[in-house]
């Protein structure tokens, strides 16, 4: 076809093809972590290529299958060009996540790159997350839980007010992880100064818990006595908290002035918060990852900040996943390793 425009002949170029991510995905190396194609990659989009390849099937049969795909996608656009790559569309999405590059496109990738289907359901085997926190003394938890602190500088007027907080204008997001630090549950963006007492009541997983809606097959012994018969089995899951949330049944935190407290009771709260601080953690991994959500950014919408940070906590499960980081755990210690006896105790 002819697009001429006068007597000049209008060129129909692809000047993508020549992109700096495009050869970089094309080179063999790239599948090897340790290689320097490798460890450039996941610098600069903070995720495994292996993962990265995930996403690009996901999104592809999201395409053949779906009726409304995750990224639309034309062989031409209106100019007769070349469509730009899915490739780059996805690399686009991760870079802004990683680096913070705000622009106003920045809650439109978010939402199409994981769809809200991909993105409820976080959820492991009952089995497994039982058995972590049984060896840890903590039978029948399934997570710990927090909320962390985004900020958003661009939030309507009208929500001005009621989203600035002590650490100012942003909003908080209730986060339920588990041993591992994989997401178990995400619940919506609530303002600033709404605090835990009162967020919890509106917690979704919370709820569940409450009416043994999840997990309701799980049963589990708690020693009561000295001896091996000295137990109760009990069947209702928990999660532990810090100080600053309310006191129901399936919420467990540490005494509130331990020190004054039994021996017992002392050693036990100490306990419970080394074993909490897995969800402190998790916040700290994901926004050194996924800088978007360490600075403020510029959206304007809270429904598009919570569409951010739940792509992060999925792409998040995904790079664990991929590196084997929800198994470690799930391991038997061989305590002969890591406390090999001296020559002392063996004469």
């Amino acid at each position: 076809k002819d697009h001429s425009r006068g007597s000049k002949r209008f060129k129909s170029t692809s000047y993508w093809t020549e992109s700096y991510w495009l050869k970089m995905i094309a080179n063999d190396l790239i599948d090897d972590p340790k290689s320097k194609t490798g460890r450039e990659f996941q610098r600069k989009f903070r995720i495994p290529f292996q993962a990265f390849r995930k996403i690009l099937d996901l999104c592809r049969n999201s395409h053949e299958t779906a009726n409304s795909p995750i990224f639309n996608y034309c062989p031409r656009d209106a100019a007769g060009q070349s469509s730009i790559p899915l490739e780059l569309k996805i690399l686009a999405a991760l870079r802004v996540l990683a680096s913070d590059l705000s622009f106003g496109d920045v809650s439109e990738l978010t939402k199409n790159l994981i769809s809200e289907s991909k993105c409820q359901r976080f959820r492991r085997d009952n089995s497994t997350v039982f058995k972590v926190y049984a060896k840890l003394g903590l039978p029948g938890c399934v997570g710990s839980l927090d909320a962390t602190f985004v900020a958003c500088n661009k939030l309507p007027q009208t929500l001005s007010n009621l989203a600035t907080g002590e650490k100012g204008k942003g909003l908080l997001l209730n986060v339920v992880v588990d041993h591992s630090g994989r997401v178990l549950h995400v619940q919506e963006a609530v303002l600033a100064t709404i605090n835990d007492k009162t967020s919890v009541v509106y917690n979704e997983f919370v709820n569940q818990l409450s009416h043994n809606e999840i997990y309701h097959n799980a049963k589990f012994k708690v020693f009561i006595g000295p001896n091996n018969e000295d137990f109760i089995v009990l069947s209702s899951c928990y999660i532990i908290v810090d100080g600053g949330y309310i006191n129901i049944p399936v919420i467990i935190s540490g005494y509130s002035n331990p020190a004054e407290l039994h021996r017992a009771k002392y050693k036990f709260a100490g306990w419970v918060a080394s074993i909490r601080k897995d969800v402190e953690c998790f916040f700290g991994i994901l926004k050194q990852r996924f800088r978007i959500l360490k600075n403020a950014n510029n959206i304007h919408d809270p429904a598009h900040v919570n569409d951010v940070f739940m792509t992060c906590c999925v792409l998040h499960n995904l790079i664990l996943i991929e590196n084997d980081g929800h198994k470690l755990w799930e391991k038997d210690i061989n305590w002969e390793l890591l406390d090999p006896p001296t020559a002392h105790e063996e004469i």
